[in-house]
């Protein structure tokens, strides 16, 4: 039987799991694009819901190979409801041109009854123009 000495697969595996694109590389988050050419907005809401229980939003924004999704952020406020879509852009390092689309879902509880707006924020490409797309949703 072949002993093979351990520290050198360690080294192995762990470098595999190394960001590769090292310190030098700048990352600049900014807001996602909902829209992209040729490809229109795609958020979805359910056109009712319950009070107290959530339900979840969907939508995908669009990049290239420099970005990276990043956590969406959403804040209720009484029947409005504000979703923060954005990515990060590596800034300063050559990168692939396909078209990255990735799917967000975000959950979303309303307290109140009534008609509630859901706003996703982001920016329409390749205008770079902020776009911010409404739903409606009814709570009962």
């Amino acid at each position: 039987m072949r002993r093979y000495p351990i520290f050198p697969m360690l080294a192995l595996v762990a470098s595999a799991c190394l960001d590769f694109n090292g310190p030098d590389v700048d990352r600049t988050e900014r807001p996602a694009y909902l829209e992209c050419e040729g490809y229109p907005e795609n958020v979805v809401a359910p056109t009712r819901a319950q009070r107290g229980t959530a339900f979840n939003v969907t939508f995908s924004t669009y990049g290239d190979g420099c970005v990276e999704r990043t956590d969406t952020e959403s804040v209720v406020s009484g029947l409005e409801v504000h979703i923060f879509a954005t990515q990060v852009v590596r800034t300063n390092e050559t990168c692939t041109s396909e078209l990255n689309v990735a799917s967000h879902v975000v959950p979303v509880t309303v307290i109140l009854a009534g008609t509630a707006a859901i706003y996703v924020h982001g920016w329409r490409q390749p205008q770079n123009q902020e776009l911010i797309i409404v739903r409606s949703v009814t709570v009962a």
